[in-house]
């Protein structure tokens, strides 16, 4: 098969699988990393070549239509591949492999086809809206250790309320796995400047008090020299400015570094 008429994938997806006129080589398994979302879109083609399959981590978006199904097949497959070697077969390719951490991805009109397993899913909370399973090696898939019966048919798993009850719980986390994580870090880095900014605030005043001793000791009128308690004092107050100095710049430091990761949090 010549590869150089397909763009080629392997590795953690983009953000946005777009589509185009020709098909996906798949050369190694891909991946949707973990507490990312990738959105496919409709009429896109995968084809994969031998051992290598597709694994869910994050959150896939996968939303075909009825008239441009997103495809998950063989490189064999001569309906996408004229050019292929052979014909495809059961067994050719892994499938698609989700972890429990994919809670939340959809598969709506996409064709899985020719693979060893089909669809296996540690996690119950997705949704298969409809998704057509053709010549795969199984007659099953499995979610969440239980295996269903799909052969060479079209195949619709979307829980009922009572199992989804979760869903009206933590909303925001099944549409978001990352919500959780900027929230944590928003309130951390909040709490980082606010503890900053007061012992900022602390050092500073100790600063200035601490600067004002150095420098009557470091004066040299009349007054100062009656009452001169000699070097060591001198070292003593000159030590204590300096350490405050230190201080304040590190606590200004830990605010300055609480608000690089409020701000960070809004990136991602």
């Amino acid at each position: 098969m010549n590869q150089s008429i397909f763009d080629t994938l392997s590795g953690p997806l983009p953000d946005h699988v777009k589509f185009q006129d020709r098909p996906y080589l798949v050369t190694t398994s891909i991946e949707v990393p973990f507490d990312k979302t990738v959105t496919i879109d409709p009429g896109v083609i995968f084809l994969f070549k031998n051992f290598s399959g597709l694994h869910i981590r994050g959150r896939l978006i996968a939303k075909g239509t009825a008239d441009k199904p997103i495809v998950f097949t063989s490189e064999f497959d001569k309906k996408y591949n004229v050019n292929a070697d052979h014909d495809a077969n059961p067994y050719d390719w892994d499938g698609i492999y989700l972890t429990s951490d994919a809670f939340g991805s959809k598969l709506e009109h996409c064709q899985i086809s020719y693979t060893v397993y089909g669809l296996t899913s540690d996690t119950k909370f997705l949704r298969l809206d409809p998704v057509y399973f053709i010549d795969n090696g199984r007659s099953f898939i499995t979610i969440e250790n239980t295996q269903i019966p799909v052969q060479d048919s079209l195949f619709q798993y979307i829980l009922d309320k009572a199992e989804t009850s979760v869903e009206s719980v933590l909303p925001p986390l099944l549409k978001d796995p990352l919500a959780n994580k900027r929230a944590f870090l928003r309130i951390g880095s909040i709490m980082v400047i606010t503890g900053g900014i007061v012992t900022t605030g602390y050092n500073a005043g100790k600063w200035y008090h601490a600067q004002h001793d150095y420098k009557n000791a470091s004066s040299k009128d009349i007054d100062n020299l009656r009452r001169d308690k000699g070097t060591e004092f001198w070292n003593k107050t000159k030590k204590t400015r300096n350490k405050y100095i230190i201080y304040t710049g590190s606590c200004s430091l830990i605010a300055a570094i609480g608000a690089v990761g409020f701000k960070w949090s809004f990136t991602f």
